[in-house]
């Protein structure tokens, strides 16, 4: 990490060393750390949660409660927290064995940390969870599950979430940055150690075993998704920097 400061940190600050700037950043850890490092003014850095979410296609459904789904939504990489997923569905499994544990995503062959499909066929062979491969339609493929489930070692600010959220899931994820913006805890999911399969077990078990708290934890999602992350707004916001900054320069 202190090679990386060093070799990366200057490059940061010749490219924004421009006066007439605003960078945009996802989560209050990168902002941290930019300012920290960077020695950005407050006024040139913004907060935005995300790239938003179109809350007319991703809309509330009516949360399937009958026949669970715990379902995780990546690429299949290792850091995305596939293996941990897979062994909290092998705890859980001796308990709730009728719940179905689903994995949505594709390989990427050329990434060293992704799965082979032939170990994704191993698991659903196994019985343990289902891989349902690459899917185009996001809306409907979160649709079916009861809980979405995302245990990433690290992200910026996890879209699917986000999209989660607006179709009134349930969510679990890890206490990493990205990750934990992207829900509010106790509010509309919970947070596992990253890395720890059994604390992510537990909270997934928190909602499929108590149908009241899932309900409760849907309505919060979609309003949160409402106040938060609806790209309309997102748009919006955008917009009005690049107003800003085309003023800036037109004022010089």
């Amino acid at each position: 990490a202190k090679i990386l400061r060093i070799g990366v940190i200057p490059l940061y600050r010749l490219a924004l060393s421009a006066k007439n700037k605003v960078v945009i950043v996802q989560n209050s850890d990168d902002l941290r750390i930019l300012r920290q490092y960077v020695s950005i003014p407050d006024s040139q850095t913004v907060l935005i949660p995300g790239s938003g979410v179109n809350l007319e296609k991703f809309y509330v459904q009516q949360i399937p409660l009958e026949n669970k789904v715990v379902l995780m939504a990546c690429r299949m990489l290792v850091d995305k927290g596939v293996y941990e997923f897979y062994k909290s569905a092998i705890l859980l499994k001796r308990k709730y064995p009728h719940i179905r544990f689903v994995l949505v995503g594709g390989v990427d062959p050329d990434n060293p940390a992704s799965l082979s499909e032939q170990q994704l066929n191993e698991w659903t062979q196994s019985g343990i969870v289902e891989w349902w491969g690459h899917q185009s339609d996001m809306a409907e493929t979160l649709s079916k599950a009861t809980v979405v489930v995302l245990p990433s070692y690290r992200e910026g600010m996890p879209k699917v979430l986000l999209e989660a959220q607006a179709l009134g899931r349930p969510v679990v994820t890890t206490d990493v940055p990205g990750c934990r913006e992207a829900i509010e805890e106790g509010v509309t999911g919970f947070l596992a150690e990253v890395k720890d399969e059994n604390s992510l077990a537990t909270a997934i078990e928190k909602l499929i075993s108590n149908d009241s708290l899932c309900e409760e934890f849907s309505h919060n999602a979609r309003q949160r998704a409402e106040d938060k992350f609806d790209i309309r707004q997102v748009v919006k916001t955008h917009f009005e920097i690049y107003e800003s900054l085309k003023r800036n320069v037109g004022s010089q």
